[in-house]
């Protein structure tokens, strides 16, 4: 005889079964087929099933690997119910019905979903604790250094998540077009040390790189035109990371908690400097353009610098739009700088209306370096400036200087 189905009940606490091989006869697995199998680690669907029942999997808490068949169409109310063990699920865009409560309590659980969006026939609470969905998901796959990548049906690509043990990424993906770094993908990774977004990026999600702590070194895409709430919160040790042209906004508590930040130049493109996004960030030099227009409640508060000669603005004034609170003191910008020059030194100025120029920041490896900057007099070298730099002898200093700042040559 053939079997096409699975009855109720038919398993039902059988505890010692771990796995299971369905024929491919089998159309329906009924309700509660399998519940109560607290050992099942991993079950094989059988293409030509299409209907999942009721609590069919309930308390399956033990199943880690399932995969769901193409030609499935409906998944009942419970089927999933209490599988703790459950990471992942695809569900293939020919499933039309995925009703209430489906995958209670499946703490654990990511679903990717084929659909492009959820479909109607789906039960507005199939997913009632808000499990993370990745929807029009053609495939996903984890790469040898760790990376999960999802394959979108257009063939372009996530970064959703990180498995491996390497320090320095690189999420380039080769033959495809990395279009999006999910939210949290990097979620508390605190292996990572350098990153490497590629410039075909164009969206980093909320929190994709929260609390990763030991994170040194970030290269942006080119293609962003935000930094999400939460991206780099909490990354203590970052100090290396420059935002692009085309940037407009940066979203709350972008960059809250970056200890190490201590350099920033705004490109004339950001508009938006939203709430607590630089909330206790280590600056000692932040440059904003004229373009900014609105800054946010605390966007600077409890910054470890905080005083005159870190914060400059090309506005004359402070626009209406910045908020009185951005920092926890007044007289902390210098407005109306007219910019910003890195000279072939590697040597970095701010230039002042009264054309005066500060040195603000040394990225070379010359042995000897003259401070000059044709036009202006350089009268002041920021603090910290070339500490703890073993290379450099030599530094030639022109008429007009009038102070060098805390540790400037330090060590």
């Amino acid at each position: 005889a053939t079997v096409t189905e699975i009855g109720n009940y038919a398993f039902n606490k059988c505890t010692g079964l771990t796995s299971i091989d369905i024929p491919n006869s089998v159309t329906a697995i009924k309700q509660n087929a399998f519940d109560g199998c607290t050992t099942l680690q991993k079950i094989v669907l059988p293409e030509g099933l299409v209907k999942i029942g009721a609590y069919a999997f309930n308390d399956c808490t033990a199943l880690v690997d399932i995969k769901l068949p193409s030609t499935l169409t409906t998944i009942c109310d419970h089927a999933f119910n209490n599988c703790q063990g459950l990471k992942v699920i695809d569900i293939s865009a020919g499933v039309t019905s995925v009703e209430e409560y489906a995958f209670w309590n499946c703490n654990n659980l990511t679903i990717y979903a084929g659909a492009a969006s959820k479909p109607d026939g789906w039960s507005a609470s199939w997913n009632n604790e808000n499990r993370p969905v990745v929807w029009d998901v053609k495939a996903h796959l984890t790469a040898d250094n760790g990376v999960i990548y999802i394959i979108r049906n257009d063939n372009t690509v996530v970064v959703s998540g990180y498995t491996g043990e390497p320090t320095e990424l690189d999420l380039s993906l080769e033959g495809y077009t990395v279009t999006e770094i999910a939210a949290r993908a990097f979620y508390d990774c605190d292996t990572l040390t350098k990153i490497m977004i590629p410039n075909t990026v164009t969206k980093i999600g909320a929190s994709a790189f929260y609390s990763c702590e030991n994170l040194v070194s970030v290269t942006l895409s080119t293609g962003l035109t935000e930094i999400a709430e939460h991206a780099f919160d909490g990354c203590g040790k970052l100090s290396d990371i420059t935002l692009h042209e085309g940037i407009v906004t940066i979203k709350s508590c972008a960059f809250q908690f970056c200890y190490a930040l201590n350099y920033m130049i705004l490109p004339n493109t950001v508009t938006t400097i939203e709430g607590n996004a630089f909330l206790h960030a280590g600056f000692r030099l932040f440059y904003i353009p004229k373009s900014v227009t609105t800054i946010g409640y605390n966007a600077f508060s409890g910054a470890a610098v905080a005083e005159p000669g870190v914060y400059f603005a090309e506005a004359e004034a402070q626009p209406s739009g910045w908020s009185s609170n951005m920092f926890l003191f007044d007289g902390i910008v210098t407005y109306g700088v007219t910019g910003v020059y890195l000279d072939d030194q590697g040597v970095t100025y701010v230039l002042n209306n009264d054309k005066t120029a500060t040195v603000v920041k040394y990225t070379g490896d010359a042995e000897e370096i003259t401070l000059s900057v044709e036009g202006y007099t350089v009268t002041k070298i920021a603090d910290n400036v070339f500490k703890n730099n073993e290379k450099l002898k030599r530094v030639i200093l022109l008429d007009g200087m009038l102070e060098i700042g805390y540790r400037a040559f330090y060590d």
